[in-house]
C-alpha cells in the first residue's frame, strides 16, 4: 500500500510538470531546495506545480514512516493523494496555447478560458460535462477550484502559500453514501500533518485568501490525524 501511494504521487507530479511545460520544469527543479523563498509565480499552473511538488515530497516521507502494523491509515491517506488526480486539468490554466495542445488530445470537447485571476475548463466524459472553475489570488498565492459534473458540485479543492510551506483543504461531496468528507493538511520542509474528516454536514470555511485559518490544530478534530515531523511519526485515530 505504501508503494501504491508513492506511485500515485509520483505519477501526479509527472503529469503536472508535463502540463506546465519545459520552462516550468526547469524553474521547479532549480528551486527544489528554496521553498522558504517567496513563491514567484504568475499562473495557476505554475503555482499548482510548486504546491504539488512539495506535497509529494512530504507525503512520501509521511507514508514511509507509517508502522507496518497500521493497515488502515495507508488506505485513508491514499484518498488524500488520489484526490489531486481530479485536479490535473487545472495544470493548463495560464500556460501558452502551444503548451496546452496536449490537453486537447486528452479530453473531448475541451473548452478553456483563462486570465490572471480565473480559469474555466469544461470537457465531456461518457456523456457528462465536467467543469472546473479556479480562482487565483497572486498576493497570497492561493487557489480555490470547484469541480462540477453536469452542473452538480462534486469537490472543492483549496490551498494557500504559508511562510515556509502550504496549507490545503479538499472537500468531497458524495450523495451516493449520504455524507461528505474532507482532508485538511499543512506541510513544509520535513513536516506534514493530515487530518481526515468524515460525515461533514456543511461546506467548510474557505482558506482561499485566508492564511490565518491554517495551523496544526486546524488539521485535528476529525476521524483520523497523522503527522510526520523531522523523522518522527504519530497518529491519532477516531478522535
Amino acid at each position: 500500500m505504501k508503494n501504491l501511494m508513492k506511485i500515485v504521487l509520483t505519477l501526479l507530479v509527472c503529469i503536472i510538470l508535463v502540463g506546465c511545460g519545459n520552462t516550468e520544469k526547469e524553474e521547479t527543479n532549480n528551486n527544489t531546495n528554496n521553498i522558504n523563498d517567496e513563491t514567484k509565480v504568475t499562473t495557476i499552473a505554475e503555482s499548482y506545480a510548486k504546491y504539488s511538488e512539495l506535497k509529494s515530497q512530504m507525503f512520501e516521507k509521511l507514508s514511509d514512516s507509517i508502522p507496518d502494523n497500521n493497515s488502515m491509515l495507508p488506505l485513508t491517506l491514499l484518498g488524500f493523494a488520489s484526490m489531486d488526480f481530479i485536479m490535473v486539468p487545472i495544470t493548463m490554466c495560464g500556460v501558452k496555447e502551444s503548451e496546452a495542445a496536449i490537453f486537447y488530445s486528452m479530453y473531448n470537447d475541451l473548452k478553456y478560458t483563462s486570465n490572471d485571476n480565473e480559469c474555466t475548463i469544461t470537457y465531456s466524459v461518457e456523456g457528462k460535462t465536467n467543469k472546473f472553475i479556479s480562482l487565483y489570488d497572486r498576493n497570497t498565492d492561493s487557489v480555490q477550484t470547484k469541480f462540477y459534473e453536469d452542473n452538480k458540485l462534486i469537490m472543492i479543492s483549496e490551498y494557500i502559500k504559508l511562510d515556509d510551506g502550504y496549507g490545503s483543504q479538499q472537500y468531497m461531496l458524495d450523495d451516493d453514501f449520504g455524507y461528505s468528507t474532507s482532508f485538511r493538511s499543512i506541510f513544509r520542509n520535513e513536516y506534514i500533518a493530515v487530518g481526515f474528516f468524515e460525515n461533514v454536514t456543511s461546506e467548510p470555511t474557505s482558506l482561499f485568501k485566508n492564511k490565518n485559518l491554517v495551523n496544526t490544530e486546524w488539521t485535528k478534530g476529525g476521524s483520523n490525524w497523522s503527522e510526520y515531523d523531522n523523522g518522527e511519526f504519530q497518529t491519532i485515530p477516531n478522535e
